[in-house]
């Protein structure tokens, strides 16, 4: 049997997200967007409350670092360096993390 064909968004901050969450829910959300990912995130609610889609976000400065741990933690979203060790405070954010829903039930510590 195969296996059902992942659902991809690419942000491009051109493009009005709402319209694009018309959509079916993806399963991966990209983003490098040189500094706009806050407003992105921000912008989706709706989608980051849905606790879906795994989120893979290139931050480059540190004031954006700290706002995308911000939004991302308001709505439960483990974050990991890209090498899989866990994210525990805004000041290890690194460049390139991934945002990984925390299932329903589980404390993070």
């Amino acid at each position: 049997m195969a296996a059902a064909p992942t659902r991809l968004l690419s942000t491009d901050p051109r493009a009005p997200l709402g319209k694009l969450l018309r959509l079916q829910p993806p399963d991966l959300v990209t983003m490098g967007l040189e500094g706009g990912e806050s407003p992105v995130l921000s912008g989706a609610v709706r989608l980051l409350s849905q606790r879906r889609a795994i989120w893979l976000v290139a931050l480059h400065v540190q004031q954006q670092k700290q706002e995308c741990w911000e939004i991302l933690d308001s709505h439960s979203r483990a974050i990991y360096r890209l090498d899989g060790v866990q994210v525990v405070s805004p000041a290890e954010m690194p460049d390139e993390i991934d945002a990984l829903p925390v299932p329903e039930g589980v404390h993070r510590s």
